[in-house]
């Protein structure tokens, strides 16, 4: 499984759990050079089973920049380093994390509530974050109820979804050295 190749964390809910848990990561592992954050959103705008990769992400909590505070709360985008370690992703696409789930319609792409806790981590050290999410939900009064029932179903989607992103970038990487 992925656990025996990779340095694999299990945060747990919400972005200051998520924060703790990659935080610990880049402080214990200095060779690391890439951060993937896989998990589920909920999304009005895509369907439901479907995944994505993410390079940009928002705090949804945040929205009163009334403090003048917001530049604590920017988005980020990791976009421009996705695309330098040629790895594949939408960068149309924000997640938007909070710490409740959303269950009425919206204006975010899709929404999570670990990975702007990741993101903000990632920036910090300086290293780039890649996110893949499969949509579990579509932001109804149910989606806390979807959420939980889609997760068996999602995990196996994800694992599928990864090993086949990592076959594609290992071709790809053996490709760019051969040239």
């Amino acid at each position: 499984m992925l656990a025996q190749q990779y340095n694999v964390t299990i945060s747990g809910v919400g972005k200051v759990n998520a924060a703790i848990a990659a935080s610990q990561i880049l402080k214990f592992n200095s060779d690391i050079q890439l951060i993937i954050n896989i998990g589920t959103v909920g999304s009005c705008q895509f369907p439901v089973s479907s995944i994505h990769r993410i390079g940009k992400f928002k705090d949804r909590d945040y929205v009163d920049n009334s403090l003048g505070l917001g530049h604590f709360f920017e988005a980020f985008n990791f976009s421009d380093d996705l695309q330098y370690l040629k790895i594949p992703h939408n960068d149309e696409i924000t997640c938007a994390s909070g710490d409740t789930f959303v269950n009425s319609l919206n204006d975010h792409n899709v929404v999570d509530m670990e990975a702007y806790g990741i993101a903000r981590v990632c920036k910090q050290y300086n290293i780039p974050l890649l996110s893949i999410k499969y949509v579990t939900d579509g932001c109804e009064l149910s989606s806390g109820f979807d959420w939980k029932k889609a997760l068996n179903i999602a995990q196996q989607s994800l694992y599928e979804h990864f090993i086949e992103f990592e076959n594609k970038l290992e071709i790809t990487t053996q490709l760019e050295s051969v040239k």
